[in-house]
């Protein structure tokens, strides 16, 4: 069933794309650090590690897109009509989980997904790689974030879920 896109100013999305490139920079490095940043700007309230986002998101006032490739589409719709839209999947055993934010989508990117997104990078092995990336394919992110035990963790286990912009945001 597809999601119906709200109509909802293109200026939100500049606003989160702006929030994103704000707060980059000094975020880079650890990928629930960058959420954070982002949301708590933007007056949505986030805390804890990547694993703590992703099950935040699953609750209300977040409302689910779904998880896996088949709603990439939707996730990239929502946050071109300028809605909060993260990424998000969950560690295992102990494990980092990852989170990113979604900005929009580029169909002609040549990528495994279209969907363009912001986010930082844990790299707790080698510090030197940890830097994540600006407006890229979210395929990157994902790939980035396996580790030689963990292959499961493709597009197919990423969760996506979005919320509103709170006033002052609200248009």
């Amino acid at each position: 069933m597809p999601i119906l896109v709200p109509r909802i100013s293109r200026t939100r999305q500049q606003i989160i794309t702006n929030a994103c490139k704000l707060h980059w920079e000094r975020n880079k490095s650890d990928c629930n650090s960058f959420v954070r940043a982002v949301a708590n700007s933007l007056g949505i309230n986030l805390s804890g590690d990547a694993n703590s986002i992703y099950r935040r998101i699953h609750q209300t006032p977040w409302v689910e897109i779904g998880e896996g490739r088949m709603f990439e589409k939707e996730a990239g719709e929502l946050a071109e009509a300028g809605l909060f839209v993260i990424a998000a999947s969950q560690g295992e055993r102990g494990e980092h989980g990852h989170v990113a934010v979604v900005t929009g989508a580029n169909p002609k990117a040549k990528a495994t997904s279209h969907l363009v997104a912001y986010w930082g990078r844990l790299n707790t092995q080698h510090p030197e790689k940890s830097i994540g990336k600006q407006n890229a394919p979210i395929s990157a992110s994902w790939r980035a974030f396996q580790i030689p035990l963990r292959l499961e963790n493709t597009l197919e286990t990423v969760y996506y879920a979005y919320q509103d912009l709170p006033s002052p945001w609200a248009l």
